[in-house]
């Protein structure tokens, strides 16, 4: 998987050289050659992304690759620094003197171009060294078929419950509500035991005695048609199917296996299970198999994916969740136990011991096969509690990590990035979705396809990986979209394992400190003292490959606060610009400033910074904000590449926000802008996204001139008294009237609209969803409401909103 660990690197490697190419001005040719060097390393990477290379060649090319891509981005990286530092010195020199030293960018161009040397070797004599695409990919299906047969083993035997689930989806074989051909669909995570739910069901003694015959057939990732087709005649026509199986495949074509099933099918009420169905092309190519004779004959199809799921059937798929906690517990002690009590004094435990599997059943299963072999004590359960369960089914629990590996591994290259990702938050954190597909576009991850903005690629990943199971869905927003998220435990700590295996990112958590790696890319630390960690960071000299005593090679620092907020000293600021000049992503979770200090000058070194987030837990009140509001240095609009801002927090802005041209969303509660300057045209071309908008005169101006052209959603802050209707109500008015000419707009939220006369033009029509926080709300305004064209969504946190 370091393939695709580090393609996301020489990707932004590339784009960078290309960004700031005019900076190079004694090193273009070799920039030059770099980049076609490394668009030759990345599409080798993604050719060989997802195979199990086993030659040792292909891996060696790989792993060279890989150390070349980090070592690429750190001379990238260190040389435009230079550039960017000369240019805001002096705009107007010339700065080839920049590059006196340009010996390293050669040694690097002489890297790659060996390593491209070896590519092209490799493809152009692939079948000398035995190498079909790379590798063949039936490596794949074999581990596939393991794998399968051990998920078979662990779910079948051992899981338990299921009871109402199987009496409802019984109910519905045995006494259907229409005589057509119906398709029933059960999908969910791996491990979660669809697969016991249906050989339950297949089994039940109803459902025999309804149906004159029954197949079950398992489907799989690597699925086979013809194979598919000679299971199910094999559970219908033993005999038949054995001969079939024997013959030549041009012999005995799909088709006449398609027509055979079908005619033995025909005017008969069947029952076929189809198991582990991965992808929805595979109902398209079987579904002429079944014919549909008004009979009630049923199919059942499990699936990790609702995607899968839902292709094949016209009503809603049945999700399977969890275990509830005594379900966890009745099914850990069968496993442990057998039978037998469970001693009074490992009751508590134990229960814990169930809680932390989070009702996966397959994570049951593997920690009851652990404790069965250990000694049968309170103290012994309550160590490895202690020592994290998951931990004990990391090293131990083999079938469970190859179920779990198997859903990850078959994922595209992007969404595997996407998806390891999520193990830097802590454990069983709710994730704002928002946040999130924030960070990935900072990281790179994500890039635009045709058209599309990037968060609409994004929102794309996250429904693919909901949809695959392997997120799961915390809380929804009033339009139904994702609100929050999380991982399962067991499906982060898979994540960690990956991530540290392949320097894509470490997590330093207060009760387990890690070994640091001086190329780890990213850094997540769950801790309550920050200087404790970026004051001892190893280091990396970008330069010169050697290890520094002052500068970190994280491209990513993101802090989580445990237990209590965070109060961030000036010098943990400085101690930050100085160590990680080379991040794109600061994240700090539940943080504050001190009330003595804000953020330092010194931001400005932090050349690369794409993403600024400090967020609280607690949501303090607007006085305590305005008391303490953090002041951003005016070097802070040195940084070009600074996109995204979200300080939870009151903020005064820098009188040179203006220049931050890129800027493409800004958060922070109340935000006044300053004055815009008179001699140049002032106006955020890109700003998207623009939250509680202090409303006074000078916004209004703003809005009027069209200073944010392409916003798509906009918070605007009245700072008054709903109430009361003497307060200067035609400003809030002018300024929603002027947002007419915003025609990207979608999203409008409202705090404190005060009480007022408004008329249909004074909403702009091209809304989709309107908040109403803390605002003044009557029948006279929801009548008005009512005429948007556009508007769908109409959420209303007032006092007055139960009268409504």
């Amino acid at each position: 998987m370091a393939d695709l660990i580090i393609t996301p690197v020489i990707e932004n490697s590339i784009k960078l050289l290309q960004y700031e190419i005019n900076l190079l001005s004694g090193v273009k040719d070799q920039v030059s050659t770099l980049q076609y060097d490394l668009r030759i390393m990345n599409a080798f990477l993604k050719d060989s992304a997802g195979k199990d290379n086993k030659r040792y060649l292909v891996k060696e090319v790989i792993d060279q690759t890989n150390e070349i891509g980090l070592e690429a981005e750190d001379i990238i990286d260190t040389y435009i620094a230079i550039a960017i530092k000369k240019r805001r010195m002096n705009r107007m020199a010339k700065l080839y003197h920049g590059f006196r030293k340009p010996k390293t960018l050669h040694h690097l161009a002489n890297k790659t171009t060996r390593v491209k040397d070896l590519i092209r070797s490799i493809n152009e004599n692939k079948s000398a060294y035995g190498i079909t695409e790379v590798e063949s990919s039936s490596f794949d299906a074999a581990a596939a078929q393991l794998v399968r047969r051990k998920r078979i083993n662990v779910e079948e035997d051992n899981v338990v419950g299921f009871d109402n689930q199987t009496n409802h989806l019984v109910n519905r074989l045995t006494h259907p509500q229409t005589s057509q051909l119906d398709v029933i669909c059960i999908y969910g995570m791996g491990g979660l035991g669809k697969t016991t739910l249906a050989r339950k069901i297949y089994n039940n003694t109803s459902v025999k005695s309804a149906f004159e015959c029954r197949a079950w057939v398992y489907v799989s990732q690597d699925y086979n048609i013809r194979n598919i087709f000679l299971d199910i005649l094999k559970c219908v026509m033993p005999k038949e199917a054995k001969e079939m199986s024997l013959e030549d495949p041009l012999k005995t074509s799909v088709e006449d296996l398609q027509a055979k099933i079908r005619q033995y099918l025909s005017e008969k009420r069947y029952f076929i299970v189809m198991d582990d169905v991965w992808n929805p092309e595979v109902w398209e190519e079987v579904r002429k198999a079944f014919p549909d004779d008004n009979n009630r004959s049923r199919i059942l199809l499990t699936s990790r994916e609702k995607q899968a799921a839902s292709a094949a059937s016209s009503t809603l798929p049945f999700e399977l969740k969890p275990l509830d906690e005594d379900r966890s517990w009745d099914l850990l002690c069968k496993k442990v136990f057998r039978g037998e009590p469970c001693p009074t004094d490992m009751v508590v435990g134990g229960r814990k011991l169930a809680e932390s599997c989070k009702g996966l059943p397959l994570s049951i299963v593997v920690l009851a096969g652990i404790l069965v072999n250990k000694e049968r004590s309170a103290q012994v359960w309550s160590d490895i509690l202690d020592a994290k369960v998951n931990s004990f089914l990391m090293e131990d629990g083999i079938p469970c990590l190859d179920i779990l590996a198997l859903s990850v591994k078959q994922l595209p290259y992007k969404l595997k990035t996407c998806f390891l990702y999520l193990g830097v938050f802590p454990e069983d954190f709710e994730i704002s979705t928002r946040d999130l597909i924030q960070l990935w576009i900072a990281e790179g991850f994500i890039e635009q396809i045709g058209n599309r903005k990037v968060e609409a690629v994004a929102e794309d990943y996250l429904e693919e990986l909901i949809d695959r199971s392997l997120i799961q869905t915390a809380s929804m927003t009033s339009d139904g979209r994702v609100r929050t998220c999380r991982i399962h435990d067991l499906l982060r700590d898979f994540c960690l394992k990956q991530s540290v295996t392949e320097n894509f990112y470490e997590v330093h958590s207060q009760d387990k400190l890690s070994s640091r790696s001086k190329r780890a890319r990213r850094l997540s630390i769950h801790h309550n003292e920050l200087s404790e960690y970026i004051s001892t960071t190893d280091a990396y000299d970008q330069t010169t490959s050697s290890s520094s005593s002052s500068l970190s090679s994280a491209r990513s620092l993101l802090f989580f606060s445990q237990a209590k907020s965070l109060i961030i000293q000036e010098e943990d600021w400085v101690c930050v610009c100085q160590r990680f000049k080379f991040i794109r992503v600061l994240l700090l979770f539940d943080a504050r400033l001190s009330s003595e200090s804000s953020i330092p000058k010194q931001i400005e070194e932090l050349i690369y910074l794409k993403y600024l987030g400090i967020k609280f837990k607690k949501r303090y009140s607007e006085s305590e904000n305005r008391l303490n509001p953090i002041r951003i240095p005016d070097s802070i609009c040195n940084l070009q590449f600074l996109e995204t801002i979200d300080i939870r927090a009151c903020v005064l802005w820098p009188k040179n926000i203006w220049r931050m041209k890129q800027l493409r969303r800004l958060y922070a509660r109340p935000m006044k802008f300053p004055d815009s300057p008179s001699h140049q045209k002032a106006e955020f071309c890109n700003l998207q996204v623009l939250s509680n908008l202090l409303v006074d005169p000078q916004t209004a101006n703003y809005i009027k001139e069209s200073k944010f052209p392409n916003l798509s959603q906009l918070g605007l802050y009245y700072d008054g008294d709903p109430k009361e209707d003497n307060m200067n109500v035609s400003v809030m008015t002018e300024i929603l009237i002027s947002t007419s000419k915003f025609k990207h707009l979608r999203r409008l939220l409202l705090h404190g609209f005060p009480k007022s006369e408004p008329s249909f033009k004074t909403f702009p029509s091209t809304i989709n969803k309107l908040t109403l926080y803390m605002s003044f709300v009557d029948y006279n305004l929801i009548k008005i409401l009512k005429k948007l064209p556009s508007l769908n969504v109409l959420k209303i946190d007032s006092p007055e909103r139960r009268r409504y």
